[in-house]
């Protein structure tokens, strides 16, 4: 009735043709990293394996990797437990084997993922904008007949739980015995496309990742990570035709390298650097801004200042001083003060726009979903100054936002997190983002006559967290 997991797993080896060429791959170049493995397990669990050594040693089974990743890796777990390591227990060694740095050919971006992909193994990499608790996942169940008092061990192998269709005594009602059941540790995490990809008017693409076991709480809203995974289907509730899809992760790593898929050719080397011997470049620069809009000069010139960005200090007692520039732009209706910031928003290679009345605070920050994504329960989606991080946020009619949306700016722009109380959840975002907003006096037109700075519908502790400083008059002559 019940096989013994040992028994299976020496079948399972004998019938797949990888576990060989594993083995030999794992003898070869891997003996070093799976005694460091050893001597650390179970507190490190996984063995990560760059793609391009197992393509240098065996490209054929590389590829056949990439094309049919649950028979390979299945071969590749039953391998690792041959190898012959000193105080190696083979009962209690299972390590899982995390294949990362895929080739570019599986490595697409999230809107060119499609039906051609599934079942593959792929690398993509995104911002994560949301994540569940984590929570127990069954794995292998034990069932129990409520008549009879048989046990069925049976392995879950897909998200719907399987159990036995009818007991030796012909009943069919089984309780699951949870204690001698296996579970793993699960988390969902959504990922969206780098704001950076996206062009013109695009809808950012979303995708769901499943991640299991030592992978989980590796990962933040608002982190840059790039998922190595085997793409999934989800069945449909109801009897449709149209499926859902989500990433079953082998491995996750964060990547702190914002805008690396800037490919720079020679000849635009060659332009930089002949750019960089001329004398009048900074005045190019600050042309090169809204070339369209006439004046603004000194305007121009600190956005140049901005999108370059400053230095972040590290001061004594891990006190750290921004580097990022913040700029608030007050003027008069008519002033190109718009159509400065979606020059900005074309140039910068990270920024989010958003405008007004049509922004929240927890929009613009952190907010606390309850909804199926998080299986009923409550998970935290990343705003707008969380997913600009490393880049720049523009925010259009500052002044018509509610006072209380207002708010969430405070602490981002002085201390460049985001701290989130909400739903019983307490945690820190990370918001190193620089601002530039732009505002109508309190009016709409200044009066002469008048302190300008009582003309500015708003908090002089929101204004005092602008570096600088604009005043847009609209001189009227005849």
């Amino acid at each position: 009735m019940e096989r013994n997991d040992n028994q299976q797993g020496m079948d399972a080896a004998s019938e797949n043709p990888f576990v060989a060429r594993f083995a030999q791959f794992f003898e070869n170049t891997q003996k070093k990293n799976i005694e460091k493995l050893v001597s650390k397990y179970p507190e490190k669990r996984s063995l990560e394996v760059d793609f391009k050594e197992l393509e240098h040693f065996d490209f054929e089974l590389a590829d056949e990797l990439l094309q049919n990743p649950d028979y390979v890796l299945e071969g590749a777990q039953l391998a690792i437990q041959s190898v012959d390591v000193p105080a190696l227990n083979l009962d209690e060694f299972k390590p899982h084997v995390r294949i990362h740095n895929l080739p570019e050919e599986a490595s697409p971006v999230l809107r060119d993922i499609g039906s051609a992909q599934l079942s593959k193994l792929l690398a993509v990499e995104g911002t994560v904008v949301q994540i569940t608790e984590v929570l127990p996942k069954l794995l292998r169940a034990v069932w129990e007949c409520r008549r009879c008092g048989n046990t069925y061990t049976i392995l879950q192998s897909s998200n719907n739980q399987q159990q036995p269709a009818m007991c030796e005594c012909r009943a069919h009602d089984f309780t699951l015995k949870s204690s001698t059941s296996t579970f793993v540790d699960f988390q969902k995490v959504r990922i969206q496309e780098p704001v950076e990809q996206l062009k013109g008017n695009q809808q950012p693409t979303n995708l769901d990742i499943y991640v299991i076991d030592d992978l989980v709480n590796r990962v933040t809203p608002g982190s840059r990570i790039k998922i190595s995974g085997v793409l999934r289907l989800v069945p449909p509730k109801e009897k449709k035709l149209v499926y859902g899809r989500f990433l079953e992760a082998v491995h996750v790593e964060e990547t702190e390298k914002d805008f690396d898929d800037l490919e720079i050719t020679k000849e635009e080397e060659e332009e930089i650097k002949t750019l960089s011997k001329d004398k009048d470049i900074y005045e190019k620069l600050v042309k090169s801004i809204a070339p369209n809009i006439y004046g603004h000069e000194v305007v121009k010139e600190s956005i140049a200042m901005q999108l370059f960005g400053g230095v972040k200090k590290v001061l004594p007692g891990q006190n750290k001083i921004r580097g990022n520039i913040h700029i608030l732009l007050v003027g008069e209706p008519g002033m190109a003060k718009s159509a400065l910031l979606q020059a900005v928003d074309h140039i910068a290679p990270k920024s989010v726009y958003t405008a007004g009345k049509t922004t929240s605070a927890a929009g613009l920050s952190a907010t606390a979903v309850k909804d199926e994504f998080g299986e009923g329960g409550w998970t935290l989606k990343a705003g707008a100054l969380v997913l600009a991080s490393g880049g720049i946020a523009l925010i259009d009619e500052l002044d018509k936002m509610d006072a209380e949306d207002r708010s969430a700016l405070h602490e981002s722009m002085e201390q460049q997190s985001i701290s989130v109380a909400k739903a019983g959840m307490v945690t820190r975002f990370k918001t190193e983002t620089s601002v530039l907003s732009a505002a109508n006096p309190k009016y709409s037109r200044f009066d002469p006559y008048q302190n300008f700075m009582e003309q500015i519908n708003l908090p002089a502790s929101l204004v005092s967290r602008f570096d600088l400083f604009f005043m847009i008059r609209d001189v009227l002559d005849r």
